[in-house]
């Protein structure tokens, strides 16, 4: 890794976008297999249905269909691009981590853009960072969650189709479980969605906190870098003030003239 300020931007900005391209396929990836395990919840009765009339070879059918190939290629897949997103965001920590360091050191002379746009580009980076790793815990638990679902699922089916084959055929007692199952799932998601909102609110208000920090320490670095702003401003109200007077008293002396000539 770079070790110059130019090269640590550089490399923040390069991870950036890689991290960036990463996340949106990570969460292409765990969105299709959410999509699938909602597919799976929504028909287990119909599964069981047809392994009990149809025999054996209905329950092979009923068995592959929730979790088939594609879905244990889509988990690899997914586990896979979440592997290679958290190696993305630590090198990005330790990059941004350098930059802080590099700034706190050397401050404006070594960074090329003052004390405040320095420590306004690594807020900056950080901030982009935070972004990234809230996103990328959200999706990794959509994962898990995915996951989870599939796997009860698949075990679920089994003892299901099991019993069929013993000839008693699906219980009642099963299905309402199934029912049961698909409704704390819903909960659970409704709650993970209020959840994510309210973190998402706050991370908002966090980001707004620091834009308002970055924005004072700006002020205060032009203050800095400019003392005699607040001077010159000084002398140029004293002059039109003075200019002021003069205007007035010319004007006063012409009417004072004016009236003297009238009444002679």
């Amino acid at each position: 890794m770079a070790t110059s300020w130019d090269g640590l931007g550089k490399d923040a900005r390069r991870l950036e976008a890689d991290i960036d391209a990463k996340l949106a396929a990570f969460s292409r990836a765990t969105a299709a297999l959410s999509s699938i395990r909602s597919t799976a919840l929504g028909a287990p009765a119909s599964g069981v249905s047809t392994a009990t009339a149809s025999g054996d070879a209905g329950r092979r059918r009923t068995a592959g269909a929730p979790n088939g190939s594609a879905a244990p290629d889509g988990f690899a897949t997914a586990e896979h691009i979440c592997t290679e997103v958290e190696g993305l965001l630590s090198r990005l920590a330790a990059a941004v981590d350098s930059m802080s360091r590099v700034q706190s050191a050397t401050g404006s002379s070594a960074v090329g853009g003052g004390g405040g746009a320095s420590r306004y580009m690594v807020a900056r980076h950080a901030d982009i960072l935070r972004d990234y790793t809230t996103e990328f815990q959200r999706t990794q638990r959509a994962l898990v969650a995915a996951r989870e679902a599939a796997d009860g699922l698949a075990g679920a089916r089994a003892e299901l189709l099991g019993g069929g084959a013993g000839g008693g055929g699906p219980s009642t007692v099963a299905g309402g479980l199934y029912a049961e199952r698909s409704s704390l799932s819903a909960a659970s998601a409704g709650a993970d969605a209020a959840l994510n909102a309210g973190a998402a609110l706050r991370e908002d208000l966090e980001r707004q906190r620091q834009t308002f920090a970055s924005m004072v320490a700006r002020m205060d670095a032009v203050g800095e870098r400019v003392p005699g702003i607040n001077r010159l401003i000084g002398q140029i109200r004293r002059k039109r003030k003075r200019d002021v007077m003069v205007m007035a008293l010319v004007v006063a002396t012409l009417v004072f003239l004016t009236g003297l000539w009238k009444l002679a």
